[in-house]
C-alpha cells in the first residue's frame, strides 16, 4: 500500500503502519520508498544503537540470528516468545495441566518484563475494564533510508524514555521532504 500510494498514485503523504508490520521483510519490500514513514511498535529488533535498550532483547535477536542464518526476528516472534514463557510460568505454578488451574495461575502472573516493555516493568494481567490484558508500552519508529548500507532502518522517535529506560528516543521525527498536507 505504501509503495503503491507513493510510487503509483503519487500521494505525498505520511503513512503509519501498526506493530504487526514490524518485520524485516517490511523494510525489504518498502526499500527506499519507505523512508520517512512511521511504524508503531512494541519491540525494536532492529535497534540502531551501540547497546540494546534492554539486554534481553539483544540476546534474543542475536540468538535468533544465529539459529536462522542471520534473519532478524519481527514483532510477532518476540510477542510469541513472551507468551510462551508466560504460559510456561503459569503451568509450573499450577503444578498441573488442568485448564482451570492453569487459567487461575495466569490470573496471578507477575514476571519481570521480558522482550516487550511493560508499563510497570512487570508482566501482569489487568483487571476491570480491560480485563486479561498485559500492559505493553508502544512506541513510534521512523523508517529512514541509509545510503551507506542500502537499507531501510527504523529509529525510535517517540517517546523520549520508557519505564526503566532513561534514554529511548533515538532521533527527532521529520516529515517526508515532499510531504504535502491534504495530498490527494
Amino acid at each position: 500500500m505504501i509503495n503503491k500510494g507513493i510510487n503509483d498514485v503519487g500521494l505525498k503523504s505520511l503513512y503509519i503502519a501498526v506493530e504487526i508490520c514490524e518485520d524485516p521483510q517490511l523494510y525489504s519490500l518498502l526499500g527506499e520508498t519507505g523512508s520517512f514513514q512511521i511504524l508503531e511498535s512494541k519491540v525494536a529488533t532492529q535497534w540502531q544503537g551501540e547497546t540494546w535498550y534492554l539486554p534481553k532483547v539483544g540476546d534474543y535477536v542475536e540468538n535468533y540470528k544465529a539459529k536462522f542464518d542471520g534473519i532478524i526476528p519481527g514483532m510477532l516472534g518476540a510477542d510469541t516468545y513472551d507468551a510462551v514463557y508466560i504460559y510456561k510460568d503459569a503451568i509450573e505454578r499450577a503444578g498441573t495441566l488442568n485448564k482451570e488451574t492453569i487459567r487461575d495461575a495466569l490470573e496471578t502472573t507477575d514476571l519481570p518484563q521480558s522482550l516487550l516493555i511493560m508499563e510497570n516493568q512487570r508482566i501482569t494481567f489487568s483487571t476491570g475494564t480491560n480485563y486479561h490484558e498485559i500492559l505493553p508500552k508502544t512506541f513510534i519508529e521512523q523508517l529512514l533510508w541509509d545510503t551507506d548500507t542500502g537499507k531501510l532502518l527504523p529509529y525510535v522517535v517517540y517517546p523520549d524514555s520508557m519505564p526503566g529506560i532513561s534514554t529511548f528516543k533515538q532521533r527527532d521525527f521529520v516529515l517526508p521532504p515532499d510531504y504535502e498536507p491534504g495530498s490527494p
